[in-house]
């Protein structure tokens, strides 16, 4: 057997301390720690001390991680900056996981890889927040392969916690790692990522070597082919009427996550297609199937995406007068320009709104424990549609599908910077009709980010994922497009689950309509 490597041999010795970790030795260490906390002329010994960490923070390390380790997590922290600053220039600044002040030259990111491979080296957990910010600021970069070596340091950040430990503290911690260990078999990508032709679904891949290092390889774009059919209907369009709308509140610019040059104003409407329990009238909209989602139950077909990690399409989700519908009362509620962070992206349009008109509700388990109620109307029989193909999280299933939806318009030209997705509140309205971005106490929250695609007449605008590239021998990067589709919806992990690096690629020709929103789930504690 050849020589451990010196992290393979910490870890080993971890585990058999873990393992020889008895209840008589506990109460010892316990009482030497009660003793010395008393006396600090006689702290406890190095080995004692050695002993203790490596017990707490062995694998399973919630131990490590719970509220009681934080005096100790604090205490270490300085041998934490000690083991950082190998990796680091002189002149760089304080480093914490929490903040990274933006580089701004070239040198800077250049000593940002150096805190990124010292991140992942030392297994330091890192907020989902955290990540966020740290993508948004490498759109700083003016070197391109400079910054596909970050990209590609920032999506393998040491994993968070696992999935049945699901807690308001750690739904946004970063998960990618692990989430990625199934796409990497050996070192190679895994079989199911290689070219695949159904006849449901299309995928062309490229080969990468090692010449790719520092480089973006695309490996093809993902296509239903041929489109399933959707439910014949042809009536009148339908226009909505704009007294069905009203603003519930008004997020000013710099208030914004992340900071924008523009207000934000969300709105909910009263439509009686989206809450049919508004109106005496059972069936106002005729042309629209929403309260049916019996008819086109058996046409939702799901198609995984054969090198995304837990992604996949859901074709016939909605009909065509369907789509024209939410197209349309977007259209109705107005867009406002998206500008992040002084950085234009003139050509895309936002309008975010609330799809019910009444307060929100919520209802209790046998354990008391408070639950999403699904509206009905649209929200409700979207959810009914899609439920058979969602996954479980955590050994739970999905109750519902977020009631804040955020539409975005693409113009020509106009591109989704890449970004990771965080994990969201069951929003809704409260008894006053005001805004409540939580109406579960923190009991549901998202866990898959919902992506309907209304139109499909446009040339580019796919929805494009990056993962490191396990074949450069360096820091390389693999995209993998979807191709929109009318109709359908993309699904895929967010937060806690995969956060996995997404664009939604520049429009070439024509106008694209998309609805970003979430899959929820319970049993948050």
């Amino acid at each position: 057997m050849g020589k451990l490597s010196k992290r393979k041999r910490q870890k080993l010795e971890a585990s058999m301390l873990a393992a020889s970790y008895s209840t008589d030795t506990q109460e010892t260490l316990e009482d030497a720690e009660s003793s010395s906390s008393h006396d600090p002329l006689h702290p406890p010994s190095a080995s004692t001390l050695t002993y203790l960490i490596a017990v707490a923070a062995a694998p399973p390390s919630e131990t490590y991680w719970s509220p009681d380790f934080k005096p100790l997590r604090r205490a270490i922290f300085p041998f934490v900056q000690l083991s950082l600053s190998k990796y680091v220039l002189p002149d760089y600044p304080a480093l914490t996981t929490t903040l990274l002040t933006p580089p701004n030259t070239l040198q800077g990111f250049q000593q940002a890889i150096l805190y990124l491979t010292a991140i992942r080296d030392l297994h330091v957990k890192v907020k989902q927040g955290t990540i966020q910010r740290w993508v948004r600021m490498v759109d700083e970069c003016e070197s391109d392969s400079l910054k596909v070596k970050l990209l590609s340091s920032i999506v393998g950040c040491q994993a968070g916690q696992d999935d049945d430990d699901m807690t308001d503290a750690n739904v946004n911690k970063h998960d990618a790692k692990r989430a990625l260990e199934e796409l990497i078999v050996d070192g190679t990508v895994n079989p199911t990522a290689t070219t695949t032709t159904t006849t449901t679904a299309t995928t062309t891949t490229t080969s990468t070597t090692s010449n790719d290092d520092d480089k973006i390889v695309d490996m093809g774009t993902f296509i239903i082919s041929p489109q399933p059919p959707m439910i014949p209907i042809s009536l009148n369009p339908f226009t909505p009427s704009k007294s069905n709308f009203s603003e519930i509140v008004r997020i000013k610019g710099p208030d914004r996550k992340p900071p924008n040059l523009h207000d934000l104003t969300i709105r909910m409407t009263s439509d009686p297609i989206c809450n049919p329990s508004t109106t005496t009238n059972p069936n106002p909209h005729p042309l629209l199937l929403f309260p049916r989602p019996d008819l086109n139950l058996s046409l939702v077909k799901k198609h995984p995406l054969p090198a995304v990690p837990g992604a996949f399409v859901l074709s016939s989700v909605l009909t065509s007068s369907e789509c024209s519908y939410i197209k349309s009362t977007t259209e109705a509620m107005g867009y406002s320009k998206n500008e992040v962070s002084g950085k234009a992206d003139t050509e895309i349009g936002e309008c975010e709104w609330l799809t019910c008109s009444h307060p929100s509700t919520s209802s209790s388990s046998s354990s008391g424990e408070k639950i999403w109620e699904n509206p009905d109307g649209m929200l409700g029989a979207i959810f009914e549609r899609t439920r058979p193909h969602l996954p479980k999280v955590g050994g739970k299933s999905a109750v519902g599908i977020n009631s804040r939806w955020r539409s975005f318009r693409y113009k020509q030209g106009g591109v989704y910077r890449m970004h990771i997705d965080g994990s969201w509140s069951a929003a809704g309205l409260g008894e006053k009709g005001e805004m409540v971005n939580d109406v579960t106490d923190g009991r549901v929250k998202s866990r898959l980010t919902f992506l309907i695609y209304l139109n499909d007449d446009f040339e580019g605008g796919e929805t494009t994922f990056f993962l490191p590239n396990k074949n450069s021998s360096s820091n390389g990067l693999t995209s993998y497009k979807v191709r929109p589709m009318k109709g359908s919806v993309l699904v895929f992990p967010q937060g806690n689950e995969a956060s996995l690096l997404h664009e939604g690629t520049a429009t070439t020709k024509g106008t694209k309509w998309v609805v970003r929103t979430d899959v929820l789930y319970g049993g948050f504690k």
